[in-house]
């Protein structure tokens, strides 16, 4: 498993766990919380200014993977299930609301 601080900045799955987190994190500065579902992002104002730029969906990794959401309490996971879209194996990248 990839962490995103390990991993390559240039990927361009890193960089759309990257918005999405920041989309997650700015839910969460308006609302005090994570939304329920990662879809509901979407609607967001904020989210329709910083996915503008976004290649395809903004919710799928580049192999055609859903974005992997799973909100725990007060922290999130999200995760890419990498290449061969099974989870557990070597190529995931995570992003964790958590700190690292």
């Amino acid at each position: 498993m990839v962490s995103m601080s390990k991993g390559s900045r240039k990927d361009p799955n890193i960089a759309k766990l990257e918005r999405v987190a920041y989309v997650l994190n700015e839910c969460k500065a308006q609302s005090n919380r994570y939304p329920e579902s990662l879809e509901t992002i979407l609607s967001l104002p904020v989210a329709k200014q910083f996915f503008v730029y976004s290649d395809g969906d903004p919710l799928m990794d580049s192999w055609g993977h859903k974005f992997v959401y799973e909100l725990k309490g007060s922290n999130y996971t999200l995760l890419s299930l990498g290449r061969d879209g099974v989870r557990g194996t070597g190529d995931d990248i995570l992003k964790s609301s958590e700190k690292e």
